[in-house]
């Protein structure tokens, strides 16, 4: 069937009489037709494999996998007392540092896992606030600091494995970084003294096992790069920086994020900077004295922000009423929080001890009081949906407070314990549990009520995806399983015969959602949607287009929107917000076809394989570009961002434009726009406005 099915393609690329050969796409079609025969011959069980999405949850360290916990010792490790195929792991800063190790690892771990292992190291370490010669680093690399790792004064690529590393396997592999990346580098090897290396070697066979253990040392060069900011949109959202902060913000900058109308800024030195509608922390000077230095990580709802800061303090701002002070019980968050999370109005902070504490509206979690003796020690790990929290312990007992109508109540009956993952949307709760099952609680109509298919959720779940109304269980087979509100997609009976296999991605809408089955017959994927047939749980319409080949699928509030192999889009659900792609389709294909696709609420905009961009759907959300695009003058523009009635779209020179509602971030005016004229990096947005990230140095330690 693949021979019948790439032959006819193949003959396309050659040409009939052979003449015209386009050995470019012959040479594609060819690896798409092996890769379709041997899907097809390894059978549908092994379609569906795929890694185990529980290793996202965070009480489960999937950092941690191939590092085996061996008894500490004050003495070097023998290499008879290391498990088979395994390296003792050091990592050093520039200056000597030790950042982590020695550890025993399993040669099969990847570089990649290393730095992100080190990044949870370095928060942890930042959470203890200890002094050390390391913190300093430590708390560059909590800030979202890049790190490059050197081998014997060669920089590595995150692909290879330690075994590559202790054999000497991999060579320079200048194709995995930028110019300006590998010029910094070779400065830094320049300096680092010449030796026999960095591992210690192990004699001969006979007499290794007495030996020290093998040891393999990696040098971490820490890229701390700062930016400059500049803000439009709504200036009451955080869409104008005010004049008394902008030389503050002009550089120096490490990371910014954003809640629904306000912004927060965070410096090289940890101090925090804030701007945007004062009624959503957009003002923090009444706890300035504690944001100047030593913060990390910010936190927010829609209404409050809480800064980390170094020993685990948090800082709090914003509606007083939502979590933005936390009154009585200030006093616990001065050190060891270890994290925190929100509802719609209130806080919770879990402790390093096991203790949970919560302040903000009563009503949404931020009073512990009806459950305080359970949240004293034992607490694991906490979630939040809008209007409840949960909180899972040691001994496996569930604890839930807030609103009882959105999960912080669960029924007696429903017998729910050992969480190792939850998810939420706005008034229910969906989590796995440690034997591979699901369970849910909160309102029926939000999927609070998962009794009907509990059956088939008691084994075999890997990951819960939802909207606002619906579950979707996806299983270790490829399988789905659905529950809900069934006008929201929480009833797929009239697809669940073509759901019980190969599912490997769901996409969900506000109303509908759309599974993405991996294709024997192509590199794509084909999809299958259900739920509201007006919002896009009905894709009949464009059924064959959708069979194969798609790689990308992507949802606003009213439609969906299919990137297939070939660059064309196909869409379906509500026509006036971007469900009809037909006007366009003529544009996209001379733009060569789609490379991506973005989103706002209501319209769809494509970034197009010769850089020119595409847009639509609703005017007001940004379904038109065409402004946009004379202000481009041809430049080729490399990505997107987008927020709820916008899009802001970067070219390769940095230079921004923007189109959409004009309000909130569409239209840029001309002192910003001159700003905006080169060299920004990165584009973040919150509900209304937009924040660019223009780069203002990088410092090398």
């Amino acid at each position: 069937m693949a021979n019948l099915l790439y032959g006819k393609k193949l003959a396309d690329a050659l040409g009939k009489d052979g003449s015209c050969k386009d050995y470019r796409r012959v040479w594609k079609v060819a690896i798409q037709a092996v890769v379709a025969m041997l899907r097809f011959k390894s059978g549908l069980s092994k379609w569906s494999q795929r890694g185990d999405p529980r290793a996202k949850n965070a009480i489960i360290d999937h950092t941690l996998k191939g590092f085996h916990k061996l008894p500490p010792t004050p003495l070097r490790r023998l290499q008879k007392e290391l498990p088979p195929d395994t390296v003792e792991l050091v990592l050093h800063g520039l200056k000597g540092e030790l950042l982590m190790g020695p550890d025993v690892v399993s040669l099969k771990v990847r570089v990649s896992q290393i730095k992100k292992r080190l990044e949870v190291h370095a928060r942890n370490e930042v959470l203890k606030g200890h002094l050390s010669r390391a913190l300093q680093l430590y708390s560059f690399i909590a800030l979202g600091a890049v790190v490059h790792l050197l081998h014997r004064r060669r920089a590595v690529d995150d692909m290879e494995t330690l075994r590559m590393l202790s054999q000497e396997e991999a060579e320079q592999g200048d194709g995995v970084f930028s110019p300006d990346t590998l010029s910094r580098l070779a400065a830094v090897v320049a300096t680092l003294p010449e030796g026999p290396g960095q591992r210690t070697a192990v004699a001969a066979e006979s007499n290794r096992g007495d030996l020290p253990a093998e040891r393999l040392e990696l040098t971490a060069v820490v890229f701390i790069h700062v930016y400059g900011l500049v803000a439009w949109g709504d200036p009451t959202a955080g869409g104008s920086i005010p004049l008394s902060l902008s030389d503050r913000l002009d550089a120096g900058i490490t990371f910014a994020v954003g809640n629904t109308r306000a912004f927060a800024a965070v410096g090289q030195q940890g101090s925090v900077t804030t701007w945007g509608d004062p009624a959503c922390g957009g003002n923090s000077l009444h706890v300035a004295a504690h944001l100047k230095s030593r913060a990390f990580q910010i936190c927010y709802n829609e209404w409050a922000f809480t800064a980390f800061r170094e020993g685990g303090q948090l800082v709090c701002w914003g509606d007083a009423d939502a979590g933005g002070a936390p009154g009585d019980v200030a006093s616990s968050l001065t050190s060891g929080v270890v994290k925190v999370c929100s509802t719609e109005f209130a806080f919770a902070a879990l402790k390093e001890g096991g203790q949970v504490i919560a302040w903000g509206d009563h009503s949404v979690g931020g009073d512990v009081s009806p459950v305080h003796s359970e949240l004293q020690s034992g607490v694991l790990n906490i979630w939040g949906n809008a209007g409840a929290f949960v909180a899972a312990k040691d001994d496996g007992s569930v604890i839930t407070w807030g609103d009882p109508g959105a999960g912080g109540v669960i029924p007696l009956e429903a017998n729910i314990r050992n969480l190792e993952n939850v998810f939420s949307n706005i008034r229910a709760f969906a989590a796995i549990t440690g034997d591979g099952g699901a369970v849910a609680w909160g309102a029926p109509g939000c999927g609070g009520d998962a009794s009907a298919v509990q059956d088939e959720l008691q084994s075999g779940v890997v990951d819960i995806r939802g909207n606002g109304r619906a579950y979707v269980a996806m299983k270790a087979d490829g399988s789905v399983v659905c529950w809900g509100n069934p006008d929201f997609g929480g009833d797929a009976s009239a697809t669940a015969h073509m759901l019980k296999h190969s599912v490997v991605d769901i996409v969900p809408s506000l109303k509908a959602f759309a599974a993405l089955k991996e294709d024997p017959m192509s590199l794509g994927y084909t999809v299958l949607t259900w739920g509201d047939p007006q919002t896009g749980g009905d894709s009949s319409g464009v059924r064959t287009s959708l069979l194969g080949n798609v790689l990308q699928v992507v949802a606003n509030d009213w439609a969906f929107a299919a990137r297939r192999d070939d660059g064309s889009v196909v869409c379906w659900g509500d026509k006036a917000s971007g469900g009809d792609v037909t006007p366009v389709a003529e544009k996209i294909a001379a733009g060569g076809g789609a490379q991506a696709l973005y989103h706002t609420t209501r319209a769809f905009a494509a970034v197009l394989q010769n850089g020119s961009i595409c847009a639509w759907g609703e005017l007001s959300c940004g379904g038109d570009s065409v402004p946009a695009e004379c202000e481009l003058a041809g430049e080729k523009v490399i990505d997107m961002c987008a927020n709820d009635y916008a899009f802001a779209a970067r070219s390769a020179s940095g230079a921004v434009v923007a189109w959409g509602h004009k309000q909130y971030g569409g239209s840029i005016d001309e002192e910003t726009a001159l700003k905006l004229a080169g060299g920004v990096t990165k584009i973040i947005g919150n509900k209304f406005s937009f924040l660019a990230m223009k780069r203002s140095g990088t410092y090398v330690t």
